[in-house]
């Protein structure tokens, strides 16, 4: 993904350890070079928490206790490790960003509050289902049954679970938006730490890239017919309700971000600049690397 960004979608724990783990393997190290990853787990509803914790090894230096999930029926107790030493030494270290909705449930809840306990992860999106504690059928006679939890789970960290209140996300937002939300937030902790202020514009530019709304329509055509002229080397004109860019013979049709700025192609975004008349007497053009050139209108 754009500011290289790795993005895992997963659907569902298998209970086939031995036959995903090299699927697993291969994924997660396509992305090892990422910045940052994002696992979205919007459409995970759950499964085995041994492949739960085979994830979750992938993120830790260090055998980590993650959650321990007590039998009641069996009397007996499980412990959750994750465990590096079970990742033939495949070590992902870089900021994790955990994608949830109102779907996600069980399995995909645990790992979202393992890692989120573990101060592991940061989670985006909404609360999840709720389903901490494990139910099978009951017969309760005259052909009912019903299903009884016969386990809960208990987190290291938290000393509780998610039970009826769901994974309440660090970052609330509709699961819809919760993609483009964390890729923000990746950006803006980037440009927190930026050294510079090219490097701080360049994240600038990616945050408004996200932001992309391409109906045009939005705004009033006399509003677009005050940004058309030459702006050094860059002709804008309008073709209905659109506004199109002609550089050297290179045309590109602007979508609009906010107010007067807009994206000119995937490499430049271009911002018409006010002056007190009300007219548009400038441009300015923002570039991926983060630099910025002016082209005064002629």
């Amino acid at each position: 993904m754009p500011g290289n960004i790795g993005y895992l979608p997963f659907n569902v724990f298998v209970e086939f350890i031995k036959e995903a783990k090299p699927i697993i393997a291969s994924a997660l190290g396509f992305l090892a070079n990422s910045s940052a990853i994002i696992i979205d787990l919007r459409e995970n509803t759950g499964g085995e928490p041994d492949m739960g914790s085979q994830m979750e090894s992938y993120f830790f230096k260090e055998k980590t206790l993650t959650n321990v999930i007590i039998n009641t029926s069996k009397k007996d107790t499980t412990y959750y490790y994750a465990d590096p030493a079970k990742t033939e030494g495949l070590t992902l270290s870089m900021p994790m960003y955990i994608l949830t909705s109102k779907k996600t449930f069980s399995g995909g809840e645990a790992f979202s509050y393992n890692m989120q306990q573990a101060k592991r992860a940061t989670v985006v999106g909404e609360i999840t289902g709720g389903g901490a504690h494990p139910t099978k059928p009951f017969s309760v006679g005259q052909g009912f049954v019903v299903e009884i939890p016969f386990a809960y789970s208990i987190n290291p960290f938290s000393k509780t679970d998610w039970e009826g209140t769901g994974v309440i996300p660090d970052v609330k937002v509709e699961a819809a938006n919760a993609l483009i939300k964390a890729q923000e937030l990746i950006f803006r902790e980037r440009q927190a730490n930026a050294q510079t202020e090219k490097e701080k514009q360049s994240m600038k530019f990616l945050i408004n890239g996200l932001y992309v709304n391409q109906d045009l329509g939005s705004l009033p055509l006399d509003q677009f017919d005050k940004f058309i002229g030459t702006y050094g080397p860059l002709e804008i004109y309008r073709e209905g309700d659109k506004l199109f860019c002609n550089i050297l013979g290179n045309i590109s049709e602007l979508a609009h971000i906010s107010n007067n700025l807009f994206v000119l192609d995937g490499n430049a975004q271009i911002e018409f600049i006010k002056d007190e008349k009300g007219n548009y007497p400038k441009a300015l053009l923002f570039v991926r690397n983060g630099g910025i050139f002016e082209e005064v209108r002629k």
